[in-house]
């Protein structure tokens, strides 16, 4: 057997441990980490003349660390804001640089804002912009607000969160989903260029020190038509097929009941009769859990669980009459009716105007609501 000199063997293992290089997974970058400055939250305004406001939130070095004993660290403020504006969002972009002495890097951005005024316009050329830059997250929350986007993100909110970590870990809670439904950046993308539906986006907006999101701004072509408030985003929610939500249900003289955990699956099913006339039929079955009566029961009886129930279904097929109501009175594809209409009758979907034939269609309801328990334990 031949035996490998020493020296060889060192060169033999020199060239294995340089080829490891190749495979190990680390920060590689043309660019070092200090050089940059990461952007956790971002916001887009237009004024009366046309001109376009853009402005990055971030973090202040140090203050996201555990706090140092002995230090007021843990309640300085977490963020810093810096605004541009010009007449192209590229300029504007150009501007913010100018103002930072490092490069933005947008790889942990967690929310982009919309002002009413922005998204009144055409919300794609905005989005246009962020969408081109590969570091962008695809799942960045986009939202609209009414309140001045500046001192919105700029304020430090009761949490001392920095703003976009706030919203992000607001959308993990899955209850929090039926208050503010939330749409990634990806699929707002994806809703504009296939056409087949209109994005709708949380609302946000400033309340006692911290941030209140509840709320959806509807969108037709994408333009900000209109709102649901919250109640009627919990409709929304519902139709969608939300995981976990909150109902109440009134009943007869002033009593009420209320569910928590309350499910929802909904089968839509577009027709088209021999005379072009498009109709959707809506099945929505709906589970919950009591948590609330008032007055307050001592024991529900089969026949109680009935009535219950009768009057349940019979008040979400009320709110989903009246949340369709309005969304075709703004043309509004919010619940992506389009999008199974496409499907089912792609030569149709080619010829027609879905503009057109969204607000005249037919929407049959049928509702069926479970009481998956009663909460209590006797």
């Amino acid at each position: 057997m031949e035996v490998i000199p020493p020296v060889r063997s060192k060169i033999i293992l020199a060239l294995l441990l340089s080829l490891t290089v190749f495979f190990i997974v680390g920060c590689w970058d043309v660019q070092e980490i200090n050089r940059r400055v990461s952007t956790n939250a971002l916001f887009f305004d237009v004024d009366s003349t046309g001109k376009i406001r853009m402005g990055t939130v971030f973090s202040v070095p140090g203050t996201l660390l555990p706090p140092v004993i002995g230090t007021q660290q843990q309640f300085e403020k977490r963020n810093y804001l810096i605004t541009a504006e010009d007449t192209s969002i590229t300029d504007a972009w150009s501007k913010l640089q100018a103002k930072s002495e490092r490069d933005i890097f947008f790889g942990q951005l967690r929310a982009i804002v919309l002002t009413e005024n922005a998204a009144r316009g055409d919300i794609n050329n905005l989005l246009d912009f962020i969408g081109r830059i590969p570091s962008v997250p695809p799942n960045t929350v986009v939202l609209v607000t009414k309140d001045d986007p500046k001192e919105l993100l700029d304020m430090k909110n009761e949490s001392n969160n920095i703003p976009g970590n706030y919203i992000d870990l607001f959308f993990q809670t899955p209850t929090k989903e039926t208050l503010a439904i939330p749409i990634d950046l990806w699929r707002v993308l994806a809703q504009m260029d296939n056409k087949t539906s209109d994005p709708h986006l949380p609302l946000i907006k400033a309340s006692e020190g911290s941030y209140d999101i509840s709320g959806t701004a509807l969108f037709s072509d994408n333009h900000l038509v209109g709102e649901l408030d919250l109640e009627e985003t919990k409709t929304l929610a519902l139709l969608k097929g939300s995981s976990s939500g909150y109902l109440t249900v009134p009943l007869k003289n002033g009593e009420y009941v209320a569910f928590k955990d309350v499910k929802a699956k909904s089968v839509i099913t577009p027709k088209l009769d021999d005379n072009g006339k498009v109709a959707f039929g809506i099945t929505t079955k709906v589970t919950g859990v009591i948590v609330e009566t008032n007055p307050r029961k001592m024991e529900l009886t089969e026949e109680d669980k009935r009535i219950i129930s009768s009057h349940a279904e019979m008040e979400i097929q009320n709110k989903i009459g009246n949340l369709f109501i309005k969304l075709q009175s703004l043309n509004s594809d919010a619940v992506g009716l389009g999008e199974k209409f496409r499907v089912k009758y792609p030569g149709e979907w080619q010829k027609e105007n879905w503009r057109q034939i969204y607000p005249n269609c037919l929407i049959n309801m049928e509702t069926r609501f479970i009481i998956a328990r009663t909460g209590l334990f006797r």
